[in-house]
Protein backbone atom coordinates (compact mmCIF):
# COMPACT_ATOMS: atom_id res chain seq x y z
CA UNK A 1 0.00 0.00 0.00
CA UNK A 2 1.47 3.33 -1.18
CA UNK A 3 1.56 6.14 1.76
CA UNK A 4 -1.65 8.24 -0.24
CA UNK A 5 -3.36 5.39 -0.16
CA UNK A 6 -2.51 4.48 3.50
CA UNK A 7 -2.98 8.45 4.43
CA UNK A 8 -6.83 8.43 3.42
CA UNK A 9 -7.61 5.20 4.52
CA UNK A 10 -6.13 6.20 7.92
CA UNK A 11 -8.28 9.62 7.91
CA UNK A 12 -11.81 7.54 6.86
CA UNK A 13 -10.92 4.89 9.46
CA UNK A 14 -11.15 7.98 11.86
CA UNK A 15 -14.05 9.57 10.23
CA UNK A 16 -15.80 6.36 10.11
CA UNK A 17 -15.93 6.43 14.24
CA UNK A 18 -16.67 9.91 14.27
CA UNK A 19 -13.58 11.14 15.84
CA UNK A 20 -11.76 14.61 16.06
CA UNK A 21 -8.08 14.54 16.13
CA UNK A 22 -8.04 14.86 19.63
CA UNK A 23 -9.96 12.30 20.10
CA UNK A 24 -7.94 10.06 18.10
CA UNK A 25 -4.60 11.38 19.36
CA UNK A 26 -6.69 10.33 23.27
CA UNK A 27 -7.48 6.52 21.53
CA UNK A 28 -3.85 6.41 20.33
CA UNK A 29 -2.20 7.77 22.91
CA UNK A 30 -0.20 9.95 20.23
CA UNK A 31 -1.14 14.08 20.24
CA UNK A 32 -3.40 15.66 17.62
CA UNK A 33 -0.66 16.85 15.76
CA UNK A 34 0.86 13.17 15.72
CA UNK A 35 -2.25 12.41 14.02
CA UNK A 36 -2.98 14.73 11.55
CA UNK A 37 1.04 14.09 10.39
CA UNK A 38 -0.10 10.38 9.99
CA UNK A 39 -2.78 11.50 8.00
CA UNK A 40 -1.06 13.95 6.27
CA UNK A 41 2.69 13.56 4.58
CA UNK A 42 4.15 12.11 7.43
CA UNK A 43 5.43 9.05 8.89
CA UNK A 44 2.91 5.83 9.48
CA UNK A 45 3.00 5.50 13.30
CA UNK A 46 0.86 2.86 13.18
CA UNK A 47 -1.00 0.01 11.22
CA UNK A 48 -4.53 0.57 9.86
CA UNK A 49 -5.69 -2.57 12.39
CA UNK A 50 -3.72 -0.95 15.21
CA UNK A 51 -6.18 2.49 14.45
CA UNK A 52 -9.13 0.47 13.92
CA UNK A 53 -8.80 -1.28 17.12
CA UNK A 54 -7.51 2.14 19.10
CA UNK A 55 -10.67 3.95 17.41
CA UNK A 56 -13.00 1.14 17.92
CA UNK A 57 -12.26 0.97 21.63
CA UNK A 58 -12.68 4.64 22.20
CA UNK A 59 -15.52 4.83 20.11
CA UNK A 60 -17.48 2.33 22.76
CA UNK A 61 -15.95 3.47 25.98
CA UNK A 62 -16.19 6.93 25.59
CA UNK A 63 -19.63 9.16 24.86
CA UNK A 64 -18.93 10.99 21.35
CA UNK A 65 -18.64 14.22 22.72
CA UNK A 66 -15.56 13.27 24.84
CA UNK A 67 -12.70 15.16 24.51
CA UNK A 68 -14.27 18.37 23.58
CA UNK A 69 -14.15 19.99 26.56
CA UNK A 70 -10.62 21.34 25.97
CA UNK A 71 -8.86 24.65 26.09
CA UNK A 72 -7.19 25.48 22.99
CA UNK A 73 -7.25 21.95 21.32
CA UNK A 74 -5.13 20.47 24.66
CA UNK A 75 -6.34 19.87 28.26
CA UNK A 76 -4.55 22.36 30.44
CA UNK A 77 -2.84 20.08 32.66
CA UNK A 78 -1.02 22.99 34.70
CA UNK A 79 -4.28 24.85 35.05
CA UNK A 80 -6.27 21.52 36.64
CA UNK A 81 -2.88 21.48 38.53
CA UNK A 82 -2.68 24.90 39.94
CA UNK A 83 -7.00 24.73 40.63
CA UNK A 84 -6.30 21.44 42.60
CA UNK A 85 -3.02 23.01 44.62
CA UNK A 86 -0.90 20.48 43.73
CA UNK A 87 2.57 20.29 42.63
CA UNK A 88 4.03 18.67 39.55
CA UNK A 89 5.53 15.54 41.69
CA UNK A 90 2.09 15.23 43.48
CA UNK A 91 0.16 14.89 40.01
CA UNK A 92 2.82 12.67 38.75
CA UNK A 93 2.09 10.34 41.20
CA UNK A 94 -1.61 10.51 42.27
CA UNK A 95 -2.37 9.64 38.44
CA UNK A 96 0.03 7.24 37.45
CA UNK A 97 3.47 6.57 38.30
CA UNK A 98 5.22 9.49 36.35
CA UNK A 99 8.60 10.89 36.70
CA UNK A 100 8.25 15.10 37.12
CA UNK A 101 10.20 14.90 33.66
CA UNK A 102 7.44 12.74 32.23
CA UNK A 103 4.97 15.04 33.59
CA UNK A 104 6.59 18.36 32.76
CA UNK A 105 6.16 16.96 29.09
CA UNK A 106 2.36 16.06 29.65
CA UNK A 107 1.57 19.87 30.98
CA UNK A 108 4.31 20.91 27.67
CA UNK A 109 1.88 18.79 25.77
CA UNK A 110 4.88 17.18 24.33
CA UNK A 111 3.20 13.77 25.34
CA UNK A 112 -0.60 13.12 25.69
CA UNK A 113 -1.42 11.46 28.40
CA UNK A 114 -4.17 8.34 28.47
CA UNK A 115 -8.15 9.65 28.14
CA UNK A 116 -8.89 7.69 31.36
CA UNK A 117 -6.03 9.58 33.60
CA UNK A 118 -7.55 12.95 31.61
CA UNK A 119 -11.21 12.20 32.78
CA UNK A 120 -10.00 11.69 36.25
CA UNK A 121 -8.46 14.62 36.27
CA UNK A 122 -11.11 16.78 34.75
CA UNK A 123 -13.59 15.10 37.50
CA UNK A 124 -11.07 16.07 40.09
CA UNK A 125 -10.79 19.67 39.09
CA UNK A 126 -14.57 19.87 38.50
CA UNK A 127 -15.46 18.68 42.55
CA UNK A 128 -12.98 20.85 43.19
CA UNK A 129 -14.39 23.71 41.22
CA UNK A 130 -17.97 23.11 43.14
CA UNK A 131 -16.02 23.17 46.53
CA UNK A 132 -14.88 26.58 45.16
CA UNK A 133 -18.21 28.28 44.19
CA UNK A 134 -20.03 26.86 46.84
CA UNK A 135 -17.73 28.82 49.34
CA UNK A 136 -17.32 32.16 47.49
CA UNK A 137 -21.58 32.11 47.58
CA UNK A 138 -21.67 31.31 50.80
CA UNK A 139 -19.36 33.61 52.24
Amino acid sequence: MDSLEFQAQARALRNAHKLSPIQAGLALGISPITVVAMEGSGPRTRSLQELKEAYSSFASQYPENYGHNLLFGTYDLRLGRELLGLTVEQMATRYGTYSRSSWTKFEANARILPANILGKIELDVRKRMRVVISQATTA
